[in-house]
């Protein structure tokens, strides 16, 4: 047993009960923004005898959230009103609201008081395209590498790029304490039938810890004591292919006849990829009338590539509810749209699953989650929902239905699950309990945030 009553396990499977749901005195605390009071009324209710050890490690879960807050919501409405008036000059108070009525201005309410999320500004100009114009940015399609690579892959029907990249994580110099004990987790490519000839070509220091080849989270890990303070890297290189599939307009016929994804990949898996109300009912919209697997994932993934808007999300962990919150404002960022259409095809009995890690592009690399299908006739396949979404943002409906079945050949895949476990598991919450896209470190008393670590990288494609 742990402190307070509390059985002792890994702090990040806590978030595997966030959904619990909360006592309605606190739920009223946390909705108007009073967290300290809301832990308080949870340090009560966590030492009393009858209170469920699950709803103790939701109390757990929440208070890791609570304390995250305010970085993500740091602005008034006065201050981001001030980030837009810098950027286009003749913004206005009816602008803001729109922008807030469209769902693009996420907030929240911190002591009673309305706090904005710190990337609002950044969501308006990449999609309200006419803000954009009044800001002075180009509108044009940006994408001409994948354009390119898409036209080479229809053509030739498949496309590879050898990649190269180095990956490096320091603890931010003003953190550094000489003695400190850290531990670093660095993502890097996993098995797949997307990438070969994977190779680790080499680590700094030396002597890490390769995660296994088929892990569902793979990563180089480190663990030292530092005496001086020093980057933690490792450079991988390998082989991405994507053979051409023209599943958008080839899917269908194929209702009857043996269907098995496995039965994890058509299931429920808490506390995001849930079959809600919300779930159920778009399910029931989207597949009223078909029952081939093949035609209702084409049907999901053209009624959210046309209907979804981007949006910068904060930390996941910040989003009790990551589904719901893209289902009920059709928003999100490439993580919460392949979880909704993961989501609505299992609801839907077809086989869908996570897959992530980073872009590989010659101009740089990123954060980026997208799914996979299990289709009639072509077995497991990509479908990247945002990057649909951005096409048809730029009206590039040849794109759009490309993403459908396809990768473009710039992607570097380590995860193929959602909120896996790191190997070796992390002793303090992780940056990012949900997903494996930077890397973490953590010191010997407690996890370093995102902003808290120095993060470099460099790709040779």
């Amino acid at each position: 047993m742990g402190t307070g009553g509390i059985t002792l396990m890994n702090v990040n499977d806590y978030f595997k009960y966030i959904n619990m749901g909360l006592p309605e005195d606190i739920r009223r605390l946390k909705d108007a923004g009073y967290y300290d009071e809301a832990m308080r009324l949870m340090d009560i209710k966590t030492a009393r005898p009858d209170t469920p050890e699950e709803l103790k490690y939701c109390f757990l879960a929440w208070k890791e959230i609570f304390r995250r807050i305010p970085r993500e919501y740091s602005l008034s409405k006065d201050d981001l009103f001030k980030q837009f008036k810098k950027k286009i000059s003749d913004f206005t108070e009816e602008d803001f609201k729109k922008e807030e009525d469209d769902g693009l201005l996420r907030w929240i309410f911190f002591k009673g008081e309305k706090r904005y999320f710190k990337s609002s500004v950044r969501t308006v100009l990449k999609t309200d395209l006419e803000m954009a114009k009044r800001a002075g940015l180009d509108t044009s399609d940006p994408d001409d590498v994948l354009n390119e690579a898409i036209a080479t892959c229809k053509k030739e029907g498949r496309i590879s790029k050898n990649i190269r990249y180095t990956h490096s994580l320091k603890v931010r110099d003003d953190l550094f304490k000489p003695g400190m004990k850290v531990r670093v987790h660095i993502p890097i490519p996993a098995e797949c039938i997307e990438q070969t000839n994977i190779k680790i070509e080499s680590t700094f220091p030396e002597n890490a810890v390769i995660g296994k080849a088929n892990s569902e989270a793979r990563c180089v890990y480190f663990e030292e004591t530092l005496n001086e303070n020093h980057e933690f890297s490792v450079t991988y290189s390998y082989t991405f292919t994507n053979v051409y599939k023209d599943c958008y307009n080839e899917v269908g016929g194929s209702s009857s006849g043996e269907y098995d994804p496995g039965e994890e990949f058509l299931a429920e898996e808490g506390p995001h990829i849930v079959f809600s109300p919300i779930i159920r009912t778009l399910a029931a919209k989207i597949g009223e009338g078909c029952r081939d697997k093949g035609v209702l994932a084409k049907r999901v993934y053209d009624y959210l590539t046309l209907n979804l808007k981007y949006t910068f999300t904060p930390n996941y962990i910040l989003l009790p509810d990551i589904v719901e919150d893209g289902a009920l404002f059709m928003r999100g960022d490439c993580g919460v749209m392949a979880l909704l259409f993961i989501t609505i095809c299992r609801c839907l009995g077809v086989g869908a699953r996570w897959q992530s890690s980073r872009t590989m592009e010659p101009t740089g690399s990123g954060q980026h989650d997208w799914a996979e299908a299990y289709l009639p006739g072509f077995g497991w396949v990509p479908v990247d929902v945002s990057y649909g979404v951005a096409a048809h943002r730029y009206g590039n409906e040849e794109r759009r239905q490309f993403y459908f079945g396809n990768l473009d050949p710039y992607r570097m895949v380590a995860n193929s699950k959602f909120q896996a476990d790191l190997e070796p598991a992390k002793t303090f919450f992780r940056n990012d309990p949900y997903d494996n896209q930077d890397g973490e470190i953590e010191s010997d008393i407690s996890g370093l945030r995102e902003d808290d670590i120095v993060e470099r990288g460099e790709v040779i494609v």
